[in-house]
């Protein structure tokens, strides 16, 4: 059975579930599980977890997101984006370049977005895109997102920009901010509304488009009985200390027992317990008053 993590670039017209499905029956393996999905049109960088590197998907340092796009301008969208159908078109709303720059910096740092309606956001136990399906209205929850960087390029250089014009952005952010919800807002600052055409992700969770595998290279992989070349080891992937265990160690915490080491950290840092190079547990570090610390396993591996 595999184990570690997969950077992935999936190909827009594919939903996140579909990607998994499609893992499980290539590689004949149900424990699979992905972190931060990607909108179906979207693609680009997916981090999946194989084997029981799933336990370990809460841990990934996904804070930051990068993506690059394309917004169209004078078109809006019920979706936000070119799968929805066009709800509003400002054919003579024109703006400058520079106007548009401006607008993009004032959009950098903590801000309140509102989720699109067709998206998988829960209220009161369902998704927002099963409102959207049966008609239904809803108050949307507003929530907090940090947009660190939003760089505009234009495609051609024209005086003023307006209907059907694209721009390319690139964006840095939180997780759970919505680029689609960045495209329309932009539109409204802008007044000449838009929706968000295309989107490609290129880095999350330390992940790198240019690291990623195409559906394409798994196959071959897998044909050649080589996927294990491509897994990303998981003690490469989480944030914490690294502490190889000793011999005697390592059945102690196999069994779930608590450890004892002089270490200098600050209690409750998570620490990744290695043996012989190989992940066998995360664990949590305790001070205790004698000076000598406990490491007790949060979550103990059972991969071959």
């Amino acid at each position: 059975m595999y184990f570690g993590f997969l950077n992935i670039l999936k190909p827009p017209g594919m939903t996140s579930h579909d990607l998994v499905a499609f893992l499980r029956k290539l590689l004949g393996q149900k424990r699979i599980g992905h972190s931060g999905t990607l909108d179906p049109n979207a693609a680009g960088v997916m981090v999946v977890a194989v084997g029981d590197a799933t336990r370990l998907l809460e841990y990934l340092d996904d804070k930051v997101k990068r993506y690059i796009g394309l917004v169209r301008l004078g078109q809006v969208t019920d979706t936000y984006d070119a799968a929805g159908v066009i709800s509003g078109e400002q054919k003579k709303s024109t703006i400058t370049w520079s106007e548009l720059e401006e607008l993009a910096a004032s959009m950098v740092g903590c801000q309140m977005q509102l989720p699109p309606l067709v998206s998988a956001v829960r209220v009161q136990g369902k998704r927002l895109y099963q409102y959207a399906r049966s008609g239904q209205a809803v108050n949307r929850p507003w929530r907090e997102v940090n947009i660190y960087d939003l760089s505009l390029y234009p495609l051609e250089t024209k005086p003023v920009y307006g209907y059907g014009d694209l721009l390319r952005i690139k964006v840095s952010c939180s997780k759970g901010t919505y680029i689609r919800s960045l495209a329309y807002d932009l539109g409204e600052k802008a007044g000449t509304g838009a929706h968000l055409a295309a989107l490609l992700r290129t880095e999350t969770d330390r992940f790198n488009i240019t690291d990623s595998l195409t559906l394409e290279e798994l196959t071959t992989l897998a044909e050649e009985d080589r996927i294990a070349e491509s897994l990303v080891p998981a003690e490469k992937v989480l944030p914490f200390p690294i502490l190889e265990l000793a011999t005697v160690e390592v059945k102690l915490v196999a069994n779930g027992n608590s450890i004892r080491r002089n270490l200098s950290l600050d209690s409750g840092t998570l620490l990744a317990l290695m043996d012989s190079g190989r992940l066998v547990a995360v664990a949590v570090f305790d001070q205790e008053e004698d000076g000598i610390g406990v490491i007790r396993p949060v979550k103990v591996l059972r991969h071959a």
